[in-house]
């Protein structure tokens, strides 16, 4: 079918160049303005006890008045001084005054104190904002030019801000990343291919991919509401997987070119027939875990499945149709552009006849199997063990850069205020489950007295609903688990609150987590086994392999526990020590780290498969597998994670764990599992590793399944 199919493109190879320049030029126009479309929320739960609370609270009060925190200093007066209580009066009234505004709070109105700092230069103002967390965030730019004064300094906080400065910072992180890793990624290319016009094909592709995932991405905010986080996931996977599968393309072709030299057309159907044929299941099985994602029903992790699904399938219709069509068009100069003279032969990709250095690493591994796996199995699990004390947090304002306002305001709030409130609970009680006064003044003395409570922020009612702001003693969501279980299991003369904030929020967030999370987990799986078993004719090796990526992946875990938790190398890599990883960041390290090992996994079992076919003979074909494979894979990793690196240089926390995440699971993947674990193990199974159980064995023989291998 793939040989039919490289025919025709062969055939109207200039009506498929022209349908992708047109694609792209369209598709450039249309995704540009994908930035407006995007919402800068996404993490709420739906449907939980934590969004129904923080939906009343929003609709019925107005929401918290700290969605805007006005942070007031001076260098020589004191917040008490008549200079000092009238210029921040004068900034809080033009604020109040704008129709956004639901209300405000500070020393100078109803006083209190939580204002009172022991710093007697600073104070503070909180202003409740109208609408949802991401209109509150596209109402800052107004409210900025009203914040200026000549006798204080006024920084913004609170939730409203943290979410616009992210929205900011990512786009400027893509900007950045794209910026410095197209230039390096060119410059490989070269050292790869030896020829200015190969090497620029894989980095169109990747434009071509990050373009393509863009629009659909837009598109599909069309129907429902898609996060700003998109824009990393789709930089990311569009322009690596873009960069890689074209890798594969551009390599067989000329290698094809070689051998049908006076038959161009013979030379593109067999990289279709191979080389396509692999960047199909490599892109299916990518395509299956990220795809995981969107059953998640978090907005966030939703968007990060959208975004990187949309970028798998534009890189493989890319890699299949557009590519395919520019080398029809292209034929041996494909080749042109030489800089030979320049660069060594040993940096190019070509295969020495003298055998590789991937030879003597895997007849090393195969010579001593068990011994190789015991010893590299121990190291694999001594660095997942930081992840056995791992804590989860969520995404705040601590992932952004030390000097946005939105932290700056935080941490001073939090190291100058005893009383300060950054992440409270919202408690929203229903008045018919009210009796009397007593019962809801009991209920409160109650909740005031449990261990984790410093106090009450805000108490207001209305027709339908009691609502009480409850402030911590410990700031950090992540630190309030056990207080939100507390207080939904508190049941005083028939009062219940449901419970909100970001506490709560987190907590709805790990629990569905935790239970979405294995049936998302077993529907990967079972759909990569099946895939699999169509590609290589063996159950064995399917199982094999997801235990081996699991293993990899608890080590990347451990890694990003050792760094971003406990805080080693956080000076080098430009980040303050976290209080714990971000749950939803792990969902999505994990889909895409098992995609991508899924990935390779692929193209070196479709190889091994090939000579066994052939020979039977199970260590020549795990040797001339991994031989065939291993530079090829190595480079194609190595490009992906210089794309992946850029990322892991942003200033957005959240961005640079996932960034760091997948680094260690390439690295560990590519140069651990396959090139020692997955020789070694197959030297140990022998035969084994294409057994079957009698079913699947009539399965593969009535389906024709020997055509795929």
């Amino acid at each position: 079918m793939l040989i039919n199919f490289g025919k025709l493109i062969y055939r109207f190879r200039l009506w498929f160049f022209i349908f992708g320049i047109l694609c792209m030029a369209g598709g450039a126009v249309y995704a540009s303005g994908i930035f407006n479309d995007l919402v800068d929320n996404g993490f709420n739960v739906p449907n939980s006890q934590s969004q129904r609370a923080d939906i009343i609270v929003n609709k019925d009060f107005g929401g918290n008045q700290d969605s805007l925190i006005l942070l007031f200093s001076s260098k020589k007066l004191v917040y008490t001084q008549s200079a000092y209580k009238q210029a921040a009066e004068r900034i809080i009234a033009k604020i109040a005054s704008l129709p956004i505004v639901t209300g405000t709070n500070s020393f100078y109105a109803k006083g209190g104190e939580q204002f009172v700092s022991n710093n007697p230069h600073l104070t503070y103002a909180l202003v409740g904002l109208r609408g949802n967390i991401d209109q509150q965030a596209n109402d800052i730019t107004q409210i900025q030019s009203l914040i200026k004064s000549k006798t204080l300094s006024v920084s913004l906080g609170g939730s409203a801000v943290t979410d616009n400065q992210l929205s900011r910072y990512i786009q400027k992180d893509l900007a950045i990343a794209e910026k410095y890793s197209f230039p390096i990624v060119a410059l490989l290319l070269i050292l790869i291919f030896g020829s200015l016009v190969a090497a620029s094909l894989p980095l169109g592709l990747g434009l071509y991919g990050v373009i393509g995932a863009l629009v659909i991405s837009r598109l599909v905010t069309i129907a429902i509401p898609v996060s700003v986080y998109v824009l990393d996931i789709v930089g990311l996977l569009g322009l690596g997987l873009g960069i890689d599968y074209s890798l594969f393309i551009v390599n067989r072709y000329r290698e094809e070119l070689k051998l049908h030299v006076n038959n161009q057309e013979l030379a593109l159907c067999r990289t279709m027939a191979t080389a396509g044929r692999t960047v199909i299941f490599s892109g299916l099985t990518v395509m299956i875990a990220v795809s995981g994602l969107i059953l998640f029903p978090i907005g966030y992790i939703r968007s990060m499945g959208i975004g990187g699904a949309a970028a798998v399938l534009i890189a493989v219709i890319g890699s299949l149709l557009f590519l395919p069509a520019i080398l029809a068009l292209l034929g041996p100069k494909v080749n042109a552009l030489q800089v030979s003279n320049i660069i060594p032969k040993r940096y190019r990709m070509q295969e020495s006849k003298k055998g590789n250095i991937w030879k003597l690493i895997v007849d090393k591994v195969i010579k001593y199997p068990l011994l190789t796996i015991v010893i590299t199995l121990a190291l694999l699990l001594l660095a997942g063990l930081p992840f056995l004390h791992v804590q989860f947090t969520s995404s705040n304002y601590n992932v952004l850069p030390k000097n946005s306002s939105a932290r700056v305001v935080a941490n001073s709030l939090s190291k100058n205020f005893k009383y300060s409130n950054l992440s409270p609970l919202n408690l929203v009680i229903p008045l018919k489950e009210i009796n009397n006064r007593i019962s809801a003044m009991a209920y409160i003395n109650k909740i005031i007295s449990l261990n984790g409570v410093k106090g009450l922020g805000e108490v207001r009612e209305n027709s339908g609903y009691l609502f009480l702001e409850v402030i911590p003693k410990n700031n950090q969501s992540s630190q309030n688990e056990n207080l939100v279980k507390t207080i939904r299991s508190i049941n005083v003369k028939g009062i219940r609150a449901m419970v909100g904030g970001n506490s709560a929020d987190l907590l709805d967030q790990i629990t569905l987590i935790e239970h979405d999370g294995i049936y998302v987990g077993i529907i990967v799986i079972v759909s990569m086994m099946i895939l699999l078993y169509m590609l290589l004719g063996s159950i064995v090796i399917p199982l094999k392999t997801i235990i081996l990526t699991a293993l990899s992946l608890s080590a990347a875990f451990g890694v990003l526990v050792w760094i971003f938790q406990d805080g080693h190398l956080a000076s080098i890599l430009g980040f303050t020590k976290l209080n714990g990883l971000d749950a939803s960041q792990l969902v999505i390290i994990f889909s895409l780290a098992f995609g991508l090992s899924m990935d390779y996994a692929t193209f070196l079992f479709s190889r091994i498969r090939e000579n066994f076919s052939q020979h039977e003979d199970m260590t020549q074909a795990i040797t001339w597998g991994v031989q065939k494979t291993g530079k090829i894979i190595t480079t194609a990793a190595i490009l992906l994670l210089v794309v992946i690196g850029s990322f892991a240089s942003g200033e957005v926390v959240s961005m640079k764990e996932v960034s760091i995440g997948l680094i260690v699971a390439v690295l560990v993947d590519v140069f651990v599992v396959r090139l020692v674990l997955v020789p070694a193990s197959m030297k140990l199974l022998g035969k084994y590793n294409w057994w079957l159980p009698k079913p699947l064995i009539i399965l593969r023989d009535k389906l024709k399944l020997h055509d795929f291998y």
